[in-house]
This record gives structure tokens, C-alpha cells and sequence, in this order.
């Protein structure tokens, strides 16, 4: 097993032979499909896993609740800010909402759980 240290290395690993497979997230793919498709031209989509949350916006647990609904405020406004479309566009972003807990990202665990019980082997 080869450790790549990022997603876009592991692509050119495939590319050039030197690797059989890699998990890319679909923002990724389709990033390099919009601003470098050579990239993938030597790759094809095997297989696609159920939808999950991206990745959260974090902050530091020192932030007040005031701050941290101006953070949040801010987020959603310039999710919505016409100004902004094209930006928006360009980076794949589309609604921000605000998600309590960890119960929705609950489907990240249980598809490693499913791949185990399928005797898949632990990934890097």
C-alpha cells in the first residue's frame, strides 16, 4: 500500500501506473475535471459511495456564541450574496446550513463498518 499525503497525488499514482486504485471525493474530481482534466484522463470512475456531509467549518471552542453566530451568519449570507455567484461557482460551493451534532456525519462510520464487514482492508 502507497501513502500519497494528498488526494491529487494519488490520482497521478494511478495515472502513471504506480498505483491500482485511490478514494477521491467527489468535490475533488469534479475541481480537476473543471480546472485540470488532463489529469484524470487515465483514470475512470469505479465505484460511487453514499452521499455524506462535506467537511465542516470549524472554529476554536474558545469562540463566544455571539461570534460564533456572526460566523455562521456570515457563511449562509455569502452562500446566498448574488455578488458572489460567480465564486461560488468556481469553487463548488453551494448551501450552507448548520448541522448540531455528529449524527449527520453518521454515515461516514457506518460505511467504513459496511467495508469491514465486507473484508475490505483499512485504507490510509
Amino acid at each position: 500500500m502507497i501513502s500519497s499525503s494528498s488526494r491529487r497525488n494519488s490520482i497521478a499514482l494511478v495515472a502513471q501506473g504506480q498505483a491500482d486504485l485511490c478514494a477521491i471525493d467527489c468535490v475533488t474530481f469534479s475541481l480537476l475535471q473543471a480546472h485540470a482534466p488532463a489529469e484524470l484522463t487515465y483514470l475512470r470512475i469505479l465505484a460511487h459511495t453514499q452521499s455524506a456531509p462535506c467537511l465542516p467549518y470549524i472554529t476554536g471552542l474558545s469562540i463566544s456564541p455571539e461570534i460564533l453566530k456572526k460566523l455562521q451568519l456570515g457563511l449562509m449570507s455569502a452562500a446566498l450574496d448574488p455578488a458572489l455567484e460567480d465564486t461560488r461557482r468556481v469553487l463548488l460551493m453551494g448551501p450552507v446550513c448548520v448541522l448540531k451534532g455528529l449524527q449527520a456525519y453518521q454515515t461516514i462510520p457506518d460505511q467504513a463498518a459496511k467495508a469491514d464487514a465486507l473484508g475490505y482492508p483499512k485504507l490510509i
